[in-house]
């Protein structure tokens, strides 16, 4: 197995500064280590190297140290690094107790990364030390020996060779909608599949969630507002529920904070789905969840069954294979879910939007479904017809009607009438096109006449 890596990649990384390793998935083999993690586990790169993981820093530690569902986590990290279509693994952290050479023990951190080195797919991992020792202290601040792993294991990908791209893919116009999924900083549970198109929740049978994902490109407007549809790839029957769909004003960047815990706490974001119900949070920051629901100034949800307690509330479908889920923002500010072309929700969230914001689509992979792709809408988008402060410029709603001066004191006369800029024509088949838009206009105009008539009519008597 070394010998097919190469000595030139196991020359590279013994000389790096990090403590870090290579690993082959399938067996969880040790391929290569630095000269930094030898003198971390107090052990030679050749009683290493070829190893088994869990045998290699953790033999000899008693049961209780040893963290299962740390190792259950990394088999699972790892077997999604042997899967076809992988484009990429979200990063894995886990926190394991490791026996050194000489029989002491520490906690360390461990962060891993799936790579392409020499063609094939590796395993990469940095290992910080935490404390001495077999137990976590608890008081440790994780979020900062995360992100300073983070920054090793880049500079590690670097000298191998295989550096993470930092710009988005170019679209294929024949195969893609206005964007895919933003790969440079994944959530734990995340996986990008076929260049981005598709997205899946990793240990999708134990965890309902942990899988968010953003576009990586703002949605452009069309007539109605904005949208995007996915296929469900894969459902499971150990979750109920619909995943999240949504939008959100965050622009997607590799910094620590872009995931909230829960993602109805997004900054910026509206999203609708789990079990018929929808949220909206305008703040900058995403909200931090305590054991209460957050308040409605916080985060405003909605439902479609108001009534009932959250544990009693269901969703209005569950997903299965085939189904295609869509997702609308309207000018008005609706909200609103569609399973195959079929209206399952429509809240109105009292938010127009604004044209002039980029907004980003915002997916959680969650519950019943754990992978789905995107897709072309297979509906038009139809233009609103009511009234909206927030209307898209491209709206003709109450810009074709004449607005009546009712002041009588008006020292011009006692009634004026103004008539409000037209909307620019739009094509026969659009607006006007048909026998019942025309009568409606005539009724309008019918309307106004009348009420100029009756106007001038009064107008001796407001004289006298």
């Amino acid at each position: 197995q070394r010998a097919e890596l190469g000595d030139v990649c196991v020359e590279t990384l013994l000389k790096e500064d990090s403590a870090t390793f290579l690993m082959e998935p399938s067996q969880l083999m040790l391929l290569a280590v630095s000269a930094n993690l030898c003198r971390q586990i107090r052990r030679s790169s050749s009683d290493l190297e070829g190893q088994n993981m869990e045998m290699a820093f953790q033999d000899g530690l008693p049961a209780h140290a040893v963290s299962r569902s740390a190792n259950s986590k990394i088999k699972a990290f790892c077997e999604a690094c042997t899967q076809r279509e992988l484009f990429r693994n979200g990063e894995v952290a886990c926190i394991q107790a490791c026996q050194r050479g000489d029989g002491t023990r520490f906690v360390a951190y461990q962060l891993f990364h799936s790579c392409q080195v020499q063609g094939r797919c590796l395993v990469l991992c940095v290992q910080l030390e935490l404390c001495e020792g077999d137990r976590p202290n608890m008081k440790i601040d994780v979020a900062q020996f995360h992100e300073e792993a983070r920054v090793q294991l880049l500079q590690a990908l670097k000298c191998l060779g295989s550096p993470v791209s930092l710009e988005p893919p170019i679209l294929d116009h024949e195969k893609d909608v206005a964007f895919r999924f933003y790969g440079v900083r994944l959530q734990e549970q995340s996986m990008l599949l076929d260049e981005g198109r598709s997205c899946q929740r990793r240990e999708f049978d134990v965890l309902p969630r942990g899988a968010q994902v953003f576009g990586d490109r703002p949605i452009q407007p069309e007539a109605g507002g904005l949208r995007f549809a996915v296929r469900v790839e894969a459902a499971s029957k150990a979750f109920c529920g619909l995943p999240f769909l949504g939008f959100t004003r965050q622009v997607p960047s590799d910094c620590p904070t872009l995931y909230p815990d829960v993602a109805t706490n997004m900054a910026q974001s509206l999203l609708v789905g789990g079990d018929g119900g929808a949220s909206a949070r305008d703040q900058l920051s995403h909200f931090k969840s305590g054991f209460r629901a957050p308040p409605q100034h916080e985060v405003e949800t909605f439902s479609l069954q108001p009534d009932l307690p959250r544990n009693k509330r269901q969703a209005p479908a569950e997903p299965n294979v085939g189904d295609i889920l869509e997702c609308r923002y309207t000018w008005q500010g609706g909200l609103q879910m569609f399973l195959n072309d079929q209206k399952l929700m429509d809240f109105d969230t009292g938010r127009p939007l604004n044209p002039d914001v980029a907004h980003y689509a915002v997916v959680d992979v969650a519950f019943a479904a754990y992978r789905l792709s995107l897709v072309p809408p297979t509906q038009p988008f139809p233009r609103e017809r009511a009234c909206s402060s927030g209307k898209s410029p491209e709206s003709t709603c109450c810009d074709d009607e004449e607005s009546i001066d009712l002041d009588p004191s008006n020292n011009s006369s006692a009634w004026s009438m103004t008539t409000m800029t037209t909307a620019t024509t739009k094509p026969s088949t659009e607006l006007d096109g048909s026998a019942a838009a025309a009568t409606g206009r005539l009724l309008q105009l019918a309307c106004v006449l009348a009420v100029v008539a009756t106007g001038l009519a009064l107008r001796p008597a407001w004289r006298r």
